[in-house]
């Protein structure tokens, strides 16, 4: 049981017969696996009066990059040519029964057959169990910022520089994103992206030139 749900649950382990031999055991344990893990994500959500994370506004990097986490904890290696998972030599068997775990959580449309309420993560996860995650997306400008804030915090900054270091950071940025009108993929901003985020500064915010031309 996650430390951090055994104050929830009251209790440090979830114990649970999956056969009378090992052969059951492996067949039953994807689609258990898969419940327990979906069960732990709901609790993990925030309870009323707690601070809340919207995940819901995740880049395309950051959902893909809980997407290949998720799949590396159900034991699969999705770097792999095959996209084998470790230890099962039935890969496509094996991640059929995980996806189907995962969609035996959720109640059924009698009409269509379709699941009623998949979340968008268990809906990314179930694609890729079925056909590969996608390739990885091109950062924004508000990844590069979070990959180089996180990049400061690891490297040991005292916390009262870095806190300044962040300000500075998310202010800039967001006017970077209000000049160009969004927050383009890196791969998407042109010289000419540079120069209305160069003049956005300089006049509508009236900043430092120094800082404008970085």
């Amino acid at each position: 049981m996650p430390d951090a749900l055994r104050e929830r649950l009251g209790k440090k382990e979830i114990v649970k017969q999956l056969g009378s031999s090992e052969k059951e055991a492996l067949s039953s344990y994807p689609s258990f696996h898969a419940k327990i893990e979906q069960i732990f994500s709901g609790l993990n959500q925030p309870l009323a009066g707690e601070e809340e994370t919207d995940t819901q506004n995740m880049s395309e990097l950051e959902a893909h990059v809980q997407l290949i986490k998720k799949l590396r904890e159900l034991g699969f290696d999705p770097y792999h040519q095959k996209f084998n998972s470790e230890g099962h030599p039935s890969d496509e068997a094996y991640k059929g029964k995980v996806a189907e775990g995962i969609l035996d959580g959720y109640p059924v449309n009698e009409n269509t057959g379709d699941p009623v309420g998949l979340s968008e993560e268990d809906a990314a996860l179930v694609r890729a169990l079925y056909s590969g995650p996608r390739e990885t997306p091109a950062p924004t400008l508000a990844d590069a910022k979070n990959l180089y804030l996180q990049e400061k915090e690891s490297a040991g900054i005292e916390a009262a520089d870095y806190k300044k270091l962040r300000q500075r950071a998310e202010r800039v940025i967001g006017h970077a994103i209000d000049a160009i009108g969004g927050d383009r993929r890196i791969t998407d901003v042109r010289r000419a992206d540079a120069r209305l985020i160069r003049d956005y500064l300089k006049g509508d915010i009236d900043v430092k030139l120094s800082t404008a031309k970085r």
